[in-house]
Parts: C-alpha cells; structure tokens; sequence
C-alpha cells in the first residue's frame, strides 16, 4: 500500500497489490475483492488510520454538498502542474446527480473540528466483470 502525506498526517491510501483485474485500468482504479480487516494491516498503518479519525471522519456526501465537493476539487487541481483535464461545476454536478444510475457512491472526510470537505472519492459497485 502507498500512502500519500501531508504535513505528517495520511490523506490517501492506494493498494498496489492482490490486484486481480487482467482489464488495462487508469492508475487511480483501485480494484480490491474479497474480505477486509483493518488487522490485516501493519501496527504503524494502524495508528495513522486512528490518527486520522482523531482529526475527520468519512461519509456519503449529501446532493445538498455539491459545491463543497467542486471546492474541494478545484484546491485539488490547482496543486497538478500539468493537469490537463479540468472539468466544470456542470460536469462534476452531472456525474454527482446522475449517481444512483450508474451504482456509484461518493464519499467524503470531513475535518471534525469545522465540518470542512478535505478529501472526497467516488466509487463504482460493478458485479460480473470476474
């Protein structure tokens, strides 16, 4: 697993192994199947894991968030020098609205002390690709 940190604190864990998908995938797919137990992971992972929920908390993100969900994409992009694929409010709200339709779930972690987006993610629930 690759951890992404900032200022010390964990932001974004991507699994880089028990990939099971012979399908040529962009970088940031990330495909894990079968079970999943924190336990599974070393002692110093762990303890950033509960570090970091000392600090926010994840949940769905509500249709009434979409504007916190675009902030919270444009401070992302803004920090890509050569990104070239910026989308807008439209398109991201299109996508968000139209979710439930193609069986994806956005997710969010929220900063405890200000309830502030600092990190979303969205998910597919695909069955029969295997």
């Amino acid at each position: 697993m690759t951890k992404i940190q900032v200022g010390g604190y964990p932001l974004l864990a991507r699994w880089i192994s028990d990939f099971d998908c012979e399908l040529a995938t962009q970088f940031w797919y990330i495909i894990r199947t079968g079970s999943y137990e924190i336990e599974q992971l070393s002692k110093s992972t762990r303890k950033h894991i509960r570090q970091a929920f000392k600090k926010c908390y994840v949940r769905k993100i509500e249709d009434n968030e979409i504007e916190k969900m675009y902030s919270c994409y444009q401070a992302a992009y803004k920090r890509y020098e050569k990104a070239d694929n910026f989308r807008s409010f439209e398109s991201i709200k299109d996508e968000f609205l139209n979710r439930k339709n193609k069986n994806m779930f956005y997710y969010g972690a929220f900063e405890l002390e200000t309830n502030s987006l600092i990190v979303f993610f969205y998910l597919y629930l695909l069955s029969g690709i295997f």
